[in-house]
Order: C-alpha cells, then structure tokens, then sequence
C-alpha cells in the first residue's frame, strides 16, 4: 500500500513538473513576443530608430532649403540650377536634378519653391538589387563567374561574365599598361580574345566587367574598348564599366565593331524599386526588308534593266540595338533576278546591331537561270556575300555586307563565273553592348557604339551593288549621382557600301541615360 501511495506521489510530482515546464515556455513565449514578435519591442525600438532618423534627415534638408530660400532673395549669384546643386552638396548630400539623398532617405524638392515635395524612404543600397549591377556590385575579385538572378520566377536567368577588379583610382593614359587589358596605340582593349569572343565554331561566351573601386580617368586621344576576334568574329557579350566613384571621360569609351556573335537574351540591369526591370531586349530592331522606292516587295523578282538601292535597318528604341542594311541590287539585258528575300539584312540583338546583307549585279544575255542575293547572317553573325554575274568582257561587282566577319566582295567579267574581289569585301564589325555605371559621370569626350560601314571609302568607285552596313550598339548610362556632358554620346548605323547602287545602312541604336538615386530609374530629361 505504501508503495502505491509513493508511485502515486512521484506520478503527481511528474505531472507537477510538466505543467510548470509548459507554463514557463508559455510565458517565455509571451515574453519572447513581446521582445521580438512583430509589433515586439525590438521592432518597435527599430521603428523608433528609423522614423527618427528620417525625421532628423528631413530636418536637415529643410534648414539647407531655408538658407537656400536666403540666398534666393540676397545673393545676385544665386540660380535654381548649377548654383543650388552644388551648395546642396556642399552640405554633404547627394543630388540628381530634383531628387536628392539625405543620409540614406530619399526626398524630391521643388527647386523654385526650395521645399520638400515627398519622399522619406530609405534608400536601397546597390548590392541588395536583384540585377546586373547589383551582384556586380558584391564582386571584388578578377575571375569569370556566373551571374543568376530571379528576374523571372520560373527560370533561373544565368550571365557569364568576365570580370577586371581594379582597387583604387584607375587612370588610362596611353603609356601606362593595365593588367587585363592589351594596350596598342593608346587604345585599351579590355577582356580576353581567347576566353570571351567567338570564334570560327563557337560563339561569345562572357560579358566583359570593368569594375574600378575609386575614380576611372580616360585622358585625351585615349580609348577604352573591348577585345574582339582577331578573324573578324567580333566581341565579347558587351562591356560593363561599374565604377564606385566617377568616370570622367576626355577621349572615348567605344563598342563601335565589337558586337557579339551570340544568341540574344534579355540582359537585366536594373531593378526598380517597383520591382520592375530596366533591361536589353533580347531582341533588337529589325533589319531592312528588301524593299525600294520602286515599290519592290520581298518575294518579287527583278527582272530586265531594273536598279534597287539597299534600304535601313530600323533604329533601336526601349534600349534596343540597331538593324542592319540590305544589299542593293541591280539587272541588266534580258536576264532574271530570283526573290529579293535573300537581300533582307540581320535583325539586331542584346549583343550586337544587325548584319547587312550582300549586293547583287547581275548583267547575262540570254540566260534563263535564276540568280539570288545573299542575307545577312542573324544574332550578329557573318555579312552577306555579295553576288555578281556577267556575259562579256567588262567587270562588273557586288559587295558584302558588314558583319561578325564581313561578306565576301565578288566580281565576274564574263561567262557568269563569280570570283573573290577582297577589295569589296564587306567591313568587319557590328555595334556592341555598353553599359556604364557610376556614382558620376563626366563626359568630355565621346562614348560610342556604332555600326561598321559596309565598304572602305578606297573600294566605293567599283561598278556594280553595295552590300548593307551593320546596326549600331545599344548604350545604357546609369548615374547615382550627376551626369556632365560637354562632348557626346552616339550609336550611329554602318554606312552601306556605294558602287553604282548604294546599300542600306544600318539602323541607329537605342542611348538611355537616367539616375537611379532613387533606387528607380529615371531618364535624365524626364
């Protein structure tokens, strides 16, 4: 019995012991959420902290606004522009237009009132940006390595690229060689021509990263560009400059001729604070379809005695590349020209204007056979070849198209047998991919990314039909805080080769230029 009775004890002792263990825990959870739960003290002492201190940047920006409202009424110097932008940094804040940062907040101000018009959010620092330049951002190191963001949620998007890291001010002066770069004739060619272009059976593979943790100076008569193929094969998947503190540009950052041959993707390089993207289209502007002012439509055939000068590419909008050129055509005696289809030049991509495409001259008596141009190739590929034949004795010529390489120039003399003619050769080259981001952005210089003209100017007295020039680069400029431009910006299509009959040029390529002191995008001028 007594046994029992102590069983019974240590069972009521045990059950004791839970039910203080759970009353415990359970105030422990309470306590716990009170500490740390969502309106918790932590959090509120958290919140507590951040409204204070947005308060007190809030106030500091006003006590400049008052002395600038000052100013406004007593100084003869005084103007809503350059005067109060550099004495609202002078106070240590950073500027862009209408919109400022003030200890990591974000305010817009009215400049001809001198007050705040909104804003107080925090400002979202770069690394944290699921982009481009966001992981870039977090990178140190010289290596290649594989970028992946989630910008679209049902794939992993993945970016191979190449990256330079230089610590500290970074000065390109023609004499000074730079590890990661070749240096020729005062122009730094940037990346590896055995890594990151493409070759005669494999296209480009890595996007080339300048990132410079200081200042990046280009001196006069100085360019900085990419490495290219040395067969004619192009560039590497663009060049992206990330500088931590200012570009100032006295020559020229150029992807002119450095186009990518590769397959097109999106490129996202910029999240907004929205969550939407600032990004290249993997898809650029379209190439020329083979019409003439004639009225010609691309499945019509050419007949006897009948000219059609090469048309443009379309012009890149939305951050876009260029399209590239047709080719020119002409006929002469009784002979028969095939469908101008073959003539259309290359539509652009993220990576490179489009490639013009090869002319066509064809000049037979009494020959029924049917003769065809030839396109250009697609995502930044080859020119088109050019095609001529002729009956007699004179020589007449059709030149290639510009591309990643150009197409083969050809002549013919007499019975319609087509020979190589170098000397009409279209031009290597297609515009490429750039991309610069940097606290501040000084160009005194030219920042560039044209297409290639379809012939030398020593090749353009020939008889016969110009092949198409190749589509212009996209340019894309993102600044945090201010952007001077005294010299200029450009993204102009290839010129298509002029023998009798002029080829199309190519289309001009999509320049965007904005602030992201927001955090959101915003086109300078908008």
């Amino acid at each position: 019995m007594k046994k029992i009775n102590k069983i019974g004890k240590n069972a009521i002792t045990l059950i004791a012991l839970v039910i203080t263990i759970i009353i415990i825990l359970i105030l422990a959870g309470v306590t716990l959420t009170i500490l740390i739960g969502e309106n918790g003290l932590f959090a509120k002492t958290i919140k507590t902290k951040e409204m204070y201190e947005q308060k007190s940047a809030k106030e500091r920006l006003e006590l400049v606004l008052k002395e600038m409202q000052i100013d406004k009424r007593a100084n003869n110097e005084y103007n809503k522009e350059e005067y109060l932008t550099n004495k609202i940094k002078e106070n240590g804040i950073e500027v862009s237009g209408n919109y400022v940062v003030v200890d990591g907040y974000n305010f817009e101000i009215d400049r001809d009132i001198l007050e705040i018009v909104s804003g107080g959010s925090k400002n979202e620092e770069i690394r944290t940006n699921e982009s481009i330049i966001g992981k870039i951002s977090t990178i140190n190191t010289t290596g290649y390595y594989k970028i992946e963001l989630t910008a679209k949620p049902e794939e992993q998007i993945k970016y191979n690229v190449h990256l330079l890291n230089y610590d500290g001010d970074l000065i390109l002066d023609g004499v000074k060689q730079v590890e990661g770069s070749t240096l020729t004739n005062n122009i730094y060619e940037f990346g590896d021509k055995d890594t990151d272009v493409a070759t005669k059976t494999e296209d480009a593979k890595n996007m080339v990263i300048i990132k410079v943790n200081g200042n990046l100076i280009i001196n006069e008569n100085i360019t900085l560009t990419a490495c290219k193929s040395t067969d004619g094969y192009g560039g590497p998947k663009g060049i992206l400059i990330y500088c931590t503190g200012s570009i100032t540009n006295k020559g020229t950052i150029s992807m002119t001729a450095r186009g990518a041959r590769a397959n097109g993707e999106d490129v996202y390089l910029w999240q907004n604070s929205d969550k939407s993207y600032e990004y290249i289209p993997a898809v650029g502007a379209n190439g020329a379809e083979p019409k003439s002012i004639a009225g010609l439509t691309a499945t019509d055939s050419i007949t006897t005695n009948e000219t059609f000068f090469g048309n443009n590419g379309e012009n890149g909008i939305k951050r876009q590349s260029g399209g590239g050129g047709s080719g020119s055509a002409q006929a002469w005696r009784s002979t028969n020209m095939g469908t101008t289809t073959a003539l259309k030049g290359g539509n652009g991509t993220s990576y490179s204007g489009g490639s013009g495409s090869g002319g066509i001259r064809i000049d037979v008596s009494g020959n029924s056979s049917t003769y065809n141009g030839y396109a250009a190739s697609e995502n930044g590929g080859a020119g088109g070849d050019g095609n001529a034949r002729q009956g007699n004795q004179s020589s007449v010529y059709a030149g290639g198209g510009s591309g990643n390489p150009g197409g083969l120039g050809n002549y013919s003399s007499s019975g319609w047998t087509m020979r190589a003619y170098p000397n009409s050769n279209g031009q290597n080259g297609t515009g490429g991919l750039l991309i610069i981001n940097a606290l501040n952005v000084n160009n005194f210089g030219i920042i560039e990314s044209n297409g290639t003209d379809a012939l030398p100017k020593s090749a353009q007295t020939l008889k016969g039909s110009g092949g198409g020039g190749s589509g212009a680069g996209s340019i894309n400029i993102f600044y945090r805080n201010e952007y001077k431009q005294t010299g200029k910006v450009e993204a102009i299509g290839g010129i298509g080769g002029y023998l009798t009959t002029k080829g199309g040029n190519g289309g001009s390529g999509a320049i965007t230029i904005g602030s992201i002191l927001t955090g959101t995008f915003i086109e300078k001028g908008k």
